[in-house]
């Protein structure tokens, strides 16, 4: 089949030439529009097929990468001030710069018709690629790839940390007709206190994962658990949760898909993980409740990048908060404060968060940390949001506490539905709000 790549700048298009794909072209389009490939009189019956990419993080990709030293736009500009340059300086019917060019423009004939015939995305560029290689009967498949065209993926800054409120809308409005077309919304990483200067990068992964992500362990498949992929780790290191693999954790899965039973809003509830470490836990709830929202948070800046990444692998995306609660009650903060390997985040109060994130209601509260768990739900109770709490799973740290919380659930119309005391250091409570009219005003 005759067939053209029509490359759109920093989608992955280097890394698509790369493979088979790049051999089997009928004709190397080098970043041409397919409306100009469809004005040719050779090239005009090729099947196209492209690759497009979340335009709040192409923008940065266009930033970072080495067209920004062009004498045009000048140089040593911050991201701001690039973005205010390319939005200011660019109208279809003038010269635009083809790295920061609307992907629309790419695919679109002048009337606006899409005139390309396979559209993949940077997201799940494997994925892409191998759909594309179907299609053209290409005798090749990738399993996992090295991304040549970009940054590594495990060093990247989250895209909304280059964004304030102004670059934003300059932004949105420039890209306007392709956050349409690709039904983008924005996700706000609401985790950094620490936001890195404009331009700039820091390594989220912790040497081990920086050493074993090669091509060699790329080869390897993703290990599943109940048909969820997550992140395999290296040498000496499991999947998740924790130190142990997830196939270790087949009692507390059966423990928390009762939990996710008594949710009563099925169609778009809100799950809180605090402690979310590799956020197994939340990616459960996500594949139950596919249009829910989840918000992750997590003290270890290297574990809540994992829960990120395990977001991603199953095509879902999580707020993310990075710090703890309480931190002087919890064992592992000040077990580790004074270890440099271990970046610890700031302190954070969820009543904040619960009004940052204007909830109005959340389905699934889940605490696993180390002891913290009393002191949040003392906050809780104190402020009144525990009646807009309608299932909570908690991790308790000792007889003590497993034992107050179970106090505070019963005198706050909950019902314990499952216990489990476990040692002196583990135990659980699945506590379900009692449905009566009161509850039926706060769900409503």
């Amino acid at each position: 089949m005759d067939n053209g790549f029509v490359h759109i700048c920093k989608t992955g298009g280097t890394t698509l030439n790369e493979t088979a794909l790049g051999s089997h072209q009928t004709q190397r389009l080098n970043h041409v529009t397919a409306a100009s490939v469809r004005e040719d009189e050779i090239s005009c019956h090729f099947f196209l097929y492209t690759i497009m990419r979340n335009p709040y993080d192409k923008l940065i990709s266009c930033f970072n990468s080495s067209s920004n030293q062009l004498t045009d736009p000048p140089k040593d500009l911050t991201f701001k001030e690039y973005v205010r340059y390319v939005t200011g300086n660019s109208d279809r019917g003038e010269m635009t710069h083809k790295h920061w060019m609307p992907q629309c423009w790419w695919i679109k004939d002048k009337e606006g018709h899409v005139i390309v015939d396979y559209i993949g995305h940077t997201e799940t560029l494997m994925e892409s690629i191998n759909e594309i290689a179907h299609i053209l009967e290409v005798p090749h498949r990738l399993e996992e790839l090295h991304r040549s065209n970009s940054s590594a993926w495990w060093e990247s800054t989250h895209y909304s940390q280059y964004y304030d409120k102004e670059c934003r809308e300059m932004a949105e409005k420039y890209y306007a007709e392709d956050i349409e077309f690709l039904k983008v919304k924005f996700e706000a990483m609401n985790a950094f206190a620490e936001k890195p200067s404009q331009g700039t990068r820091w390594p989220p992964w912790p040497q081990w994962n920086q050493r074993r992500i090669s091509r060699k362990s790329n080869k390897k498949k993703l290990p599943l658990f109940h048909g969820i992929k997550l992140f395999q780790g290296g040498e000496g290191r499991g999947s998740h949760p924790g130190s142990g693999k997830a196939s270790q954790h087949e009692g507390e899965y059966r423990f928390f898909q009762a939990a996710l039973s008594y949710v009563k809003n099925k169609d778009n509830p809100i799950m809180i993980e605090v402690g979310s470490h590799w956020a197994l836990w939340s990616l459960c709830f996500r594949y139950k409740f596919p249009k829910g929202k989840n918000i992750l948070i997590e003290l270890h800046k290297e574990a809540l990048m994992l829960g990120l990444k395990n977001f991603e692998l199953n095509n879902f995306s999580p707020t993310l908060y990075w710090g703890g609660l309480f931190l002087n009650s919890s064992a592992k903060f000040n077990k580790r404060k004074n270890m440099a390997n271990h970046r610890m985040g700031p302190e954070l109060n969820l009543l904040n968060i619960w009004k940052q994130e204007d909830l109005k209601m959340v389905d699934l509260l889940h605490m696993d940390i180390q002891g913290s768990e009393l002191s949040v739900i003392r906050q809780l109770e104190k402020s009144t949001l525990i009646n807009k709490v309608d299932v909570m799973v908690i991790a308790t740290h000792s007889d003590f506490i497993h034992n107050e919380i179970k106090n505070i659930l019963h005198r706050n119309s909950f019902e314990v539905k499952h216990e489990d005391v476990g040692d002196a250091t583990d135990g659980f409570l699945i506590g379900s709000k009692k449905i009566n009219k009161n509850t039926k005003k706060v769900l409503t």
